[in-house]
């Protein structure tokens, strides 16, 4: 358990609109942090698997928004939570193969946020409660592989490695109706 605060803050200079005078300050975000998990090794601490669940309580979680002028501040959402499982197994088959699986889920959201000036300038409801978090994937899901070969140089080896990982579509703003896709990387490393 971790209890965190961040501080709050002033809003003085912008570019895109005039920062109003309740608008000049925005109040501490703070956040109870929850984390339970388990960390294994096995065959002779060849391989070790770790499962852990968090979860984040936030409250007056800072974000950038905008002011009632539409200038682009800091200002602060009510409540979100950010709750989930991570699993990774990384192991030593043979003294020349490693590999590594990694998999995590996220339900990131916020619990109470009104975003008024979406309905003053916009027409849209700004009750954005139940909303994903911005840049937050739901599922990341990683596995590698690397090959290592001792090589004629002394203290030198020759290796091979190659990198799979996985990231499920993410909200890029508050309203969640504009979305990054999901994205695939295949790497491969030699040296």
């Amino acid at each position: 358990y971790a209890k965190s605060e961040k501080s709050g803050g002033y809003n003085v200079i912008t570019t895109s609109g005039v920062i109003l005078p309740h608008e000049r300050t925005y109040e501490p975000e703070k956040s109870d942090n929850y984390e339970i998990g388990l960390k294994s090794n096995f065959y002779d601490g060849r391989y070790m698997a770790t499962l852990a669940a968090f979860l984040i309580d936030w409250h007056d979680q800072i974000v950038r928004g905008l002011g009632d002028s539409l200038a682009v501040l800091n200002t602060n959402v009510g409540t979100s939570t950010s709750q989930g499982l991570e699993f990774e197994l990384t192991g030593q088959p043979t003294d020349r193969i490693g590999i590594r699986l990694g998999a995590a889920y996220t339900d990131a959201k916020y619990d109470e946020y009104n975003f008024d000036v979406l309905e003053t300038f916009l027409g849209i409801d700004p009750v954005m409660d139940g909303n994903p978090l911005p840049l937050v994937s739901e599922w990341m899901v990683n596995t590698s592989v690397e090959y290592a070969l001792p090589s004629s140089i002394e203290d030198w080896d020759l290796f091979s490695r190659l990198d799979w990982d996985y990231r499920s579509a993410q909200s890029i703003v508050e309203t969640d109706d504009a979305t990054v896709g999901s994205s695939t990387r295949l790497n491969l490393r030699l040296g």
